[in-house]
């Protein structure tokens, strides 16, 4: 019955040229209705993905930065430490191995 009334060869269905109007004029209002959701919608993921985008690249992007520059490490004053702990420790046990004997 409706695929006889698409064909135009309903017998029954009578539509007049008014009738047929409105309802194309329905149809392009849904259409344009349609055209502005879908718009939307469009406009919406973009925005997403711009800021997922951003958030990925700015992730990815802080570990690449060079290392801040540290101040160097003055050898001098380690190698000082070093030889007094050296020169005490070795003192302590020179001591004890001499008070044992």
């Amino acid at each position: 019955m409706q695929i006889d009334r698409l064909n135009g060869t309903d017998e029954d269905y009578q539509f007049t040229e008014a009738k047929q109007l409105e309802e194309i004029a329905k149809v392009n209002s849904n259409i344009i209705i349609a055209d502005t959701k879908l718009e939307s919608i469009v406009n919406d993921a973009n925005i997403l993905l711009a800021e997922y985008n951003e958030y990925l690249t700015s992730n990815v992007i802080k570990p690449l930065l060079a290392p801040e520059y540290q101040p160097g490490i003055n050898v001098m004053m380690i190698s000082a430490i070093g030889l007094v702990l050296g020169a005490g420790i070795g003192a302590v046990i020179v001591l004890f191995k001499n008070d044992w004997n």
